[in-house]
């Protein structure tokens, strides 16, 4: 798709004014970057539209996004359906960090500068008015420093100070 042509994916409106102003704040930065995989952004947005408040880290690639809500609550923890299988809460919020750290080491092989095509950025949670929240570009390790403060703070609410081996 060439970057000239007029915005087409499917599940974006044409105007995006129509979409969420922290949607359009990402799209503004993401789709430029991207090769491949712009229907990546339909997801996103409505990830966007259904959790309004919710903080999340946000990569993207030249081969497309990669979107992980900041863990806020585990609620009872219990097993859910997740991709091809099931897992708790915690489990998915533990893998989704595994992934940041690798982002992380990645970046810091470059000596802390992101690889040419790739973007963190980042939204903390807020009750504020959404169209007022701002997204922030962010290295790695400032993405994975917030993941994880966010989980370790879930994890506290869920009385969870005693991890199994594997760290959660």
């Amino acid at each position: 798709m060439s970057k000239r042509a007029a915005i087409k994916i499917a599940g974006i409106p044409d105007d995006l004014n129509l979409t969420p102003a922290i949607f359009q704040q990402v799209f503004a930065r993401s789709y430029p970057i991207m090769e491949s995989y712009q229907s990546d952004l339909a997801h996103d947005l409505r990830w966007f539209q259904e959790n309004p408040e919710a903080g999340f880290i946000h990569i993207t690639t030249k081969s497309g996004t990669h979107l992980y809500p900041m863990p806020v609550d585990f609620g009872a923890n219990k097993v859910v359906p997740y991709l091809f299988g099931r897992s708790t809460p915690r489990e998915i919020a533990h893998g989704h960090l595994g992934v940041l750290q690798m982002f992380d080491r990645r970046q810091r092989r470059l000596d802390g500068q992101a690889l040419e095509g790739e973007l963190f950025q980042m939204c903390e949670p807020s009750r504020i008015d959404p169209r007022f929240r701002q997204v922030r570009q962010v290295t790695g390790a400032r993405a994975v420093c917030s993941f994880r403060e966010a989980y370790d703070a879930a994890c506290k609410r869920l009385d969870c100070g005693t991890r199994n081996a594997e760290g959660y």
